[in-house]
This record gives C-alpha cells, sequence and structure tokens, in this order.
C-alpha cells in the first residue's frame, strides 16, 4: 500500500472494520505469542501497511497505547511480517519463526527471495536456522563469512545435563543449539556423530 506524506485521514467504517478484525486476531495471536508469533507479525504489518493506526497518529504510539507491547517488539514483528508477506509464494521451505527473518528484513524483495532460497539449499532436509540465513545472506551479498561460533562438547554437554528429558527431546534440543550450519554433505554424518555421543552419554 501507498503512503501519503503528511496526510493523516480518519479512519472509515471500512477500515474501523478491518481494523477490529485485525485487532481480534492479533489479540489470539498474542496471548499464544509462542506459538503464533508468525500470525502476530504478519496482522502488526497488515495494520502498518494499511496505515490503520493513524488514530493514534504512529504505529509506535497504536501499539503501546492499544495493543499494550513496545514499539520496538512491534516493529520487529511487523518486518517479519512483512518479510513473510514477500516470501509467501516461494517454493520449498516456508519460514516459521521470527528469527529466521531476522537477518534479511532489511533487504530489498528481490534479495529477501534469493537469501531465502540459498538458506533453502543449505538446509537440505533439515530445518532452515537463523545461522544458515546469515550464511546464505553473505553468500548472495558477498559479505564476509559469518564467525565460526562452534563449541559443539560443550554445547552438547549442557543440553545432556537437563534432569528428566527423553533422549528424543535431547536430540532436538541439541540440535536447535548449533550456532554454524553444515553443508549439506556433512549434515547426515554430523548427525550420526551427535546421536552416538548422546547414546554414550545417556548408556543407550
Amino acid at each position: 500500500m501507498k503512503h501519503q506524506i503528511g496526510v493523516i485521514k480518519p479512519l472509515s467504517a471500512a477500515e474501523r472494520k478491518h481494523l477490529a478484525n485485525c485487532e481480534t486476531r492479533l489479540k489470539v495471536a498474542l496471548t499464544q505469542l509462542k506459538a503464533s508469533t508468525l500470525k502476530a507479525a504478519q496482522v502488526l504489518w497488515e495494520i502498518k501497511d494499511y496505515q490503520l493506526y493513524r488514530d493514534y497518529t504512529s504505529f509506535g504510539n497504536y501499539v503501546e497505547d492499544r495493543v499494550q507491547i513496545s514499539r520496538v517488539f512491534a516493529e520487529r514483528l511487523a518486518s517479519a511480517g512483512r518479510t513473510l508477506k514477500l516470501l509467501a509464494n516461494i517454493q520449498g521451505q516456508k519460514p516459521s519463526s521470527e528469527s529466521q527473518l531476522r537477518p534479511i528484513v532489511a533487504l530489498l524483495p528481490n534479495a529477501i527471495a534469493q537469501v531465502w532460497t540459498r538458506s533453502q539449499e543449505i538446509a537440505g532436509a533439515y530445518p532452515i536456522t537463523a545461522q544458515m540465513v546469515v550464511q546464505a545472506k553473505a553468500e548472495v551479498l558477498g559479505l564476509p563469512a559469518p564467525q565460526n561460533h562452534r563449541r559443539e562438547r560443550s554445547r552438547i554437554k549442557n543440553a545432556t545435563i537437563e534432569a528428566g528429558l527423553s533422549f528424543e527431546e535431547e536430540q532436538a534440543r541439541v540440535w536447535e543449539l548449533f550456532l554454524e550450519p553444515k553443508p549439506e554433505e556433512l549434515q547426515k554424518d554430523w548427525a550420526t556423530k551427535m546421536v552416538a555421543y548422546l547414546k554414550d552419554r545417556y548408556g543407550l
């Protein structure tokens, strides 16, 4: 939607109905934020894009006064919502978290699509992580390679001392802790090593 600079018009009846619909969906998403972050992001971007916040002068005022969340958090989610909309028609693995989108929200639409496509290639059959997106961004834009922060053994050790978790839960938890993406041909080999380490630690 194109915005008119310097012109603030009252919401029309249709816009008020649109806003009410957005707020209903946003309320549901915010009460289940952990599972519905991207839904909240989509609604906040819709409100911002259509300027449905105009009765509050600015988007920041709207989210603080009406939604009662910080403008920084709302802007972050709205940016993710914009990016998600730009990727709506992309084939293959779709974004599943705001953290995946964070590295690319400031890019132009074509670059966003290129980076996400490269992220899919890096991930292969595995879930895309935020760090994979960072790597893909560096490759697509010709930036320096991300710094290697890998500390596999200590991270595995920290993950496995969690009391009361099953082996399967630990395996999933360790996978989430990986910071550095692996080339696709190494993914299976690394997963095998991880499973062997955990089995040895648990005596399975």
